[in-house]
């Protein structure tokens, strides 16, 4: 069985550790604060830049985020359609309509049908929309 070496950690993951720890999100606060260091890290002029212990830390990151939106979204989607679940996540992430469909490559009328309830998304328009927030597609589901 081989044996995990140590490696040295570079200045900027150890930076963004001391910013935000990688450890369960436990509160709105927090996923607050992990969503904002996301998106920083995220600008398209950032992403080109980024090391790869850095993209590491966003990978981990951005499964915390998914982990703690899916546990407790999956509440709110009781009680939620999928027309108000969508327009939800656009109001919290700050994304135009515009936007997502620029980033799932759907059409910016099929959504805007969506958001009005006039509209269901498909299965393919499910899963792209739940992968671009890093939630589960259950939250589309009728």
């Amino acid at each position: 069985m081989a044996t995990m070496s140590a490696t040295k950690l570079s200045d900027e993951y150890l930076a963004l550790i001391r910013r935000f720890p990688l450890a369960p999100i436990r509160n709105k606060e927090q996923l607050n604060d992990a969503v904002a260091l996301t998106k920083e890290l995220t600008k398209p002029s950032r992403m080109l830049s980024l090391t790869d212990d850095e993209s590491n830390y966003l990978d981990v990151l951005t499964d915390l985020v998914a982990k703690y939106e899916s546990a407790n979204w999956k509440r709110l989607a009781k009680a939620m359609t999928p027309s108000e679940c969508l327009h939800y996540l656009l109001e919290q992430s700050g994304t135009s309509q515009s936007e997502l469909a620029r980033q799932t490559s759907m059409r910016q009328s099929h959504i805007s049908e969506v958001l009005a309830g006039t509209r269901s998304l498909s299965k393919e328009g499910i899963v792209k929309i739940a992968h671009y927030f890093k939630v589960s597609p259950e939250l589309f589901l009728p």
